[in-house]
């Protein structure tokens, strides 16, 4: 966190706003998912058997996820099976949901620590909550043309934007423009990626926001691309 153009670290992070995983509300899951999931990679990878990495993300993990105080979900709500970016604070419409790939990443994160590490307690739970997740955003999130949980005039847009409790807006908070409120439900590129997104979100002139996606819908197009962007860097 910044103040006055000097870096402020974590000495404030009981003040609310100055929590690098925003404590008034609950985007806990995007705030420690990438630290555990580079853990587990570096866990694979660890051939000298430095420990110093891997130790300080299940730290992080065990003080985000407190048995005592906190539920393994955390921000997940069993009730419409997904997770919620905010809603501790009163807000006019509810809680939001915003990054979809996030949401899913987070849970993948978990499950792939579980496994590295040898820990079913959290491996098992990750994976259940990754399938429920990936099947709520399939159905809520990621619309199909068959689609009828949003408006018919609003399924065209494949994806719904911003999610609360009282409505939909196909949009971002940084901006109304078609390639935020389509491009942040595809970051980050992850393998959980694949798994929670399916080949008519990504066509139907949606390829080109991130073009790396293309994978989930067409591998063969996409290896071939990969390969001739290749040979281009070769000369």
């Amino acid at each position: 966190c910044r103040k006055n153009g000097k870096h402020e670290g974590r000495k404030n992070r009981a003040r609310p706003g100055y929590h690098e995983a925003y404590q008034s509300y609950l985007k806990h899951y995007s705030g420690i998912a990438f630290s555990v999931y580079a853990g587990a990679i570096y866990a694979v990878h660890n051939i000298a058997g430095d420990t110093s990495f891997t130790d300080g993300s299940l730290a992080k993990l065990e003080a985000t996820f407190d048995k005592l105080l906190l539920p393994f979900p955390r921000s997940f709500d069993s009730f419409p099976v997904h997770s919620w970016a905010q809603g501790i604070l009163e807000a006019p419409d509810g809680k939001d949901q915003e990054f979809l790939a996030v949401d899913a990443f987070s849970t993948y994160a978990i499950k792939m620590w579980g496994k590295v590490s040898g820990d079913a307690s959290l491996e098992a739970p990750g994976n259940l909550q990754l399938e429920v997740t990936a099947r709520s955003l399939q159905s809520c999130f990621l619309l199909a043309s068959d689609k009828n949980v949003q408006p018919s005039n609003f399924v065209g847009n494949r994806a719904t934007g911003i999610l609360w409790d009282k409505k939909v807006y196909h949009s971002a908070y940084f901006g109304d423009e078609i390639a935020y409120s389509q491009g942040f439900h595809m970051l980050p590129t992850v393998p959980s990626g694949a798994y929670i997104r399916q080949p008519f979100s990504l066509s139907g002139g949606f390829t080109g926001y991130v073009y790396a996606n293309l994978v989930i819908a067409d591998k063969v197009g996409a290896i071939e691309s990969h390969a001739f962007f290749r040979k281009q860097t070769d000369y």
